[in-house]
């Protein structure tokens, strides 16, 4: 493989060919390699067959001219860098040679060594750098053209042929001015068959004007994924997965900003804690599958029975909370979503096959009467929610201050309790048993102590139900 450049030389005069090999000789014999003809035909072979990197092409050779057979390799798809030599030193030339496609334009009476050393050069690098114009240009994922004033293209490629297609229905001179005018006219983003292009135009200093369309679907739907992905984990972070229903997040951020309003605009409300009666049985017997199906019905029946305005969360496994706002006349301590939720849950549920009924334990505290502060509603609601369940009286109770008191200390004692048993504080006591004959001992009976570090001895006729309550017995 030779790294020389090889020159063809194509002129009807043998003298002027060998006139032009001398000056190549004196500015590199050894960078050329020169190769001659005297038919436009035979050139024509040579650059399709790949033989030749620039072409030196004189002027008038007989019935065709160099700038003929430009037009002509230009046509086939040739961009072989092509030099019009010729004895006529005028304009007019000069542009039909650069119109035809000729790299450069030379007259003869100019034609030194260093010249047309200067020519090939900038021939062959100009031309290089149409190529690879050309591949961008080809492979860009845009729609690239340049128009003149009168939005005649000049250079455009496929893919903005493809956008006039699809956008016009058809290719044509016309499809393409009516495109152009219609671009021009729009903003910044052009919709074409659910694709969308983002317009952006630019000049060059003969004032030609640039038009690229960038396709920019991919990127848009790339922004419009993220923003669906960021909206659902904002959606996660503030609601239920199973249920759908607001999570604790949203409840902590909901009953400050009601206590807010509330203050402001001299309203009251209540505080519902819900809880779910034999969920855990459920979960037990059946599995955790049958439990969650029992979640959303039970769920898809609250949301029906709330109104507008009330707000319903889910904060644990079946553990509901609810705001409702009130007249501060009212005298009710019982609103009426309670009443309606109870409703929800009256009905045997068939899950599966299996038949199924829960019921519903509501605790309620009122704003502001039982509390100022979200900790403190909440605190009381869930107070009268756990007598509600001790109670068969009723499944919805307010909270009372007296009534609750010994509930809450019992809570209380529970979770002392179970501190107790984790620590190892509970003492076992052995009293013997003895035959009331003989006096024999005959066994020995084991007694739970409790030293409460504030309360002192604790009877077990105290704890030992609190610890059936919690299932501290096994541990």
């Amino acid at each position: 493989m030779t790294n020389k450049t090889r020159v063809l030389i194509l002129d009807d005069d043998d003298d002027d060919i060998f006139l032009v090999q001398e000056l190549i000789e004196e500015i590199d014999a050894s960078g050329y390699e020169v190769a001659s003809t005297n038919s436009p035909t035979e050139a024509a072979k040579i650059l399709s067959g790949g033989m030749a990197d620039i072409v030196l092409c004189d002027y008038r050779m007989g019935k065709v001219t160099g700038i003929d057979f430009i037009k002509e390799q230009r046509d086939r798809g040739d961009d072989t860098p092509i030099i019009l030599l010729t004895g006529l030193n005028n304009r007019s030339t000069d542009e039909a040679a650069l119109n035809a496609g000729a790299s450069d334009f030379i007259s003869k009476i100019d034609l030194r060594p260093d010249t047309l050393d200067r020519s090939i050069r900038y021939s062959l690098a100009n031309t290089q750098r149409q190529r690879v114009f050309q591949s961008v240009l080809e492979n860009v994922n845009a729609g690239v053209v340049m128009v003149d004033e009168n939005l005649v293209p000049s250079v455009w490629n496929p893919e903005f042929e493809l956008i006039v297609e699809y956008a016009t229905g058809k290719r044509s001179d016309e499809a393409t001015q009516a495109f152009l005018q219609m671009v021009l006219a729009q903003d910044q983003k052009l919709n074409v068959r659910k694709r969308v292009y983002e317009k952006k135009v630019s000049y060059t200093a003969d004032k030609a004007m640039v038009l690229l369309l960038h396709d920019v679907t991919q990127h848009i739907e790339a922004l419009h994924e993220r923003e669906v992905a960021k909206n659902k984990a904002a959606h996660l972070a503030m609601n239920c997965s199973l249920t759908g229903l607001p999570n604790r997040n949203s409840f902590v951020e909901r009953i400050e900003a009601e206590i807010e309003n509330a203050e402001r605009d001299g309203y009251e409300f209540f505080m519902l804690n819900l809880d779910l009666n034999k969920f855990k049985e459920v979960n037990d017997v059946y599995g955790h599958h049958t439990g969650d199906v029992l979640l959303k019905k039970v769920t898809s029946r609250f949301k029906k029975a709330c109104r507008k305005g009330d707000f319903l969360a889910r904060v644990g496994g079946d553990e509901f909370v609810a705001i409702q706002r009130c007249d501060p006349n009212a005298e009710d301590q019982i609103p009426e979503l309670a009443n309606r939720l109870v409703e929800c849950v009256k009905d045997v549920m068939n899950i599966d096959g299996i038949e199924i009924q829960v019921g519903i334990s509501i605790g309620v505290a009122r704003y502001p009467e039982h509390g100022r502060k979200a900790e403190e509603l909440l605190s009381n609601a869930d107070t009268a929610m756990y007598r509600a369940k001790r109670q068969t009286s009723g499944q919805v109770q307010a909270f009372n201050e007296e009534m609750d008191r010994k509930i809450r200390e019992a809570r209380m004692l529970g979770q002392d309790l179970r501190a107790a048993v984790d620590a190892g504080d509970i003492d076992v006591h052995f009293q013997s048993q003895a035959d009331v004959e003989t006096g024999t001992v005959t066994g020995y009976e084991a007694l739970a102590r409790w030293e409460h570090p504030r309360l002192g001895n604790i009877s077990p006729t105290t704890f030992i139900p609190i610890a059936e309550e919690r299932g501290l017995i096994a541990r």
